[in-house]
């Protein structure tokens, strides 16, 4: 698993990533091998974005993966965020 923090400028709240490679979670027609995507809203570091108490979460099929993107709507007081993280396939750029 990959795991990435970051803070939030002007606050105490830190934004958790996670990547998380698996096999046999979601089998499809190319094969069981997936990755799911992790993001969270955390008023502390956390070791990974699924450790915490709310969290987005998206899979994708490893084996036909290009783009995955996943996305949650969040409140801290007044203010109204939307956090993201896309992943790609950085390989695909080089075959063009």
């Amino acid at each position: 698993m990959t795991n990435k923090t970051f803070k939030l400028p002007g606050g105490k709240l830190y934004v958790i990533a996670s990547v998380f490679p698996t096999d046999e979670s979601m089998a499809s027609a190319h094969g069981a091998d997936s990755v799911q995507l992790g993001i969270a809203l955390a008023s502390n570091k956390l070791a990974q974005a699924f450790a915490a108490s709310h969290y987005a979460v998206a899979e994708v099929s490893f084996n036909t993966f290009d783009t995955a993107r996943v996305q949650s709507a969040v409140r801290t007081g007044n203010r109204r965020l939307l956090l993201w993280m896309e992943c790609w396939d950085s390989t695909l750029e080089k075959q063009k």
